[in-house]
């Protein structure tokens, strides 16, 4: 029975814990009495460890109750001389309430929830790197602060996994995505004029807006191509745009990119100079002169340790963030 609590749970010194899915639902097999359930916590596919080094995806209640002995460790950890029952209240106080939908009654249960408790320390102290914002951007990154700052002021965002993937080439829906992001996200007016942008696509904003302010203009056939690879010289483009094209230039077209997005940048682009103002690989002529020149003297990119821009290579997020973050 969903309502019945078995040794050890049903002794008044124990936390008795309930199990909830990844959908934030109790789960099917756990206990869910009014009266006797303390709290619940993740207990469906958790990662755990088997014999042999190795992991496996485990249910049940035995998966959710480590989660809440961590906390109340954690907890004990700061204040060691509080009681349990002062701990659990701590716990309960700063927990998600959670209805169990199996029973006629939807009595709620406080799910465990940390993030008040134990707040995540400051991504940067003094412009510096404290801790690594993404899994796979350690705190030593060269990239970090910027990354770092985008984070912290809602502009750059990683994926579910936890990682942010500094090394892949920029989307034409992510670059539009970021700028959308760095102006606010200001409240789009009119129907949006791209045949491959539906009014439930979740980029529709950025991309409506970026074409509404001239900062992305799309293809002759009507189509934006929300996934093709933004080249470097694009990114420039789309920055120069946005700051209102200083100096009266006249804005690029954009082109269509080649397939393959190259390769990630070398430390350069990162620590180049930034008084340079002209690269070996864009003459005067060039259709991005005008916003490559001015990217390069406002300080936003630095090019590369051979004196180049290398236009046409697909922007890395990490580059990306650096554009930004220099803006």
């Amino acid at each position: 029975s969903a309502r019945a609590i078995s040794a050890p749970a049903c002794l008044s010194t124990v936390i008795a814990v309930g199990a909830t899915t990844p959908e934030d639902e109790v789960a099917y097999f756990s206990n869910a009495h009014p009266e006797l359930v303390d709290l619940l916590a993740p207990g469906e596919l958790i990662a755990s460890a088997v014999p042999g080094g190795a992991y496996q995806r485990w249910s049940g209640t035995s998966m959710a109750t480590p989660h809440v002995a961590g906390a109340v460790a954690l907890l004990r950890q700061q204040d060691p001389g509080a009681s349990v029952e002062t701990l659990v209240a701590r716990l309960q106080e700063a927990a998600v309430p959670v209805s169990d939908t199996r029973t006629p009654s939807g009595h709620t249960f406080p799910r465990l929830a940390l993030e008040e408790l134990f707040p995540p320390s400051p991504l940067l102290v003094d412009g510096e790197c404290t801790r690594a914002p993404f899994g796979d951007v350690a705190d030593d990154h060269p990239f970090c602060g910027a990354i770092a700052r985008g984070v912290e002021d809602g502009v750059l965002r990683g994926w579910s996994d936890g990682t942010f993937r500094p090394r892949q080439v920029v989307t034409r829906q992510a670059a539009m995505a970021f700028l959308y992001r760095l102006e606010g996200e200001p409240a789009v007016v009119g129907a949006n004029d791209f045949v491959d942008i539906d009014s439930d696509h979740v980029f529709r904003d950025a991309i409506t807006w970026g074409a509404q302010e001239g900062i992305t203009e799309g293809w002759p056939d009507g189509t934006f191509r929300p996934t093709k690879p933004v080249s470097r010289q694009a990114a420039m483009a789309f920055l120069y745009r946005m700051a209102g094209e200083p100096e009266g230039a006249t804005a690029q077209a954009e082109e269509p990119l080649p397939e393959e997005p190259g390769h990630d940048e070398p430390a350069g682009e990162q620590h180049g100079a930034a008084e340079l103002v002209t690269f070996t690989d864009v003459a005067e002529g060039h259709d991005f002169h005008a916003a490559i020149a001015w990217g390069a003297r406002t300080g936003i990119t630095r090019g590369y340790d051979d004196g180049s821009f290398q236009p046409t290579r697909g922007v890395t997020r990490q580059a990306m963030a650096a554009f930004l973050d220099r803006r």
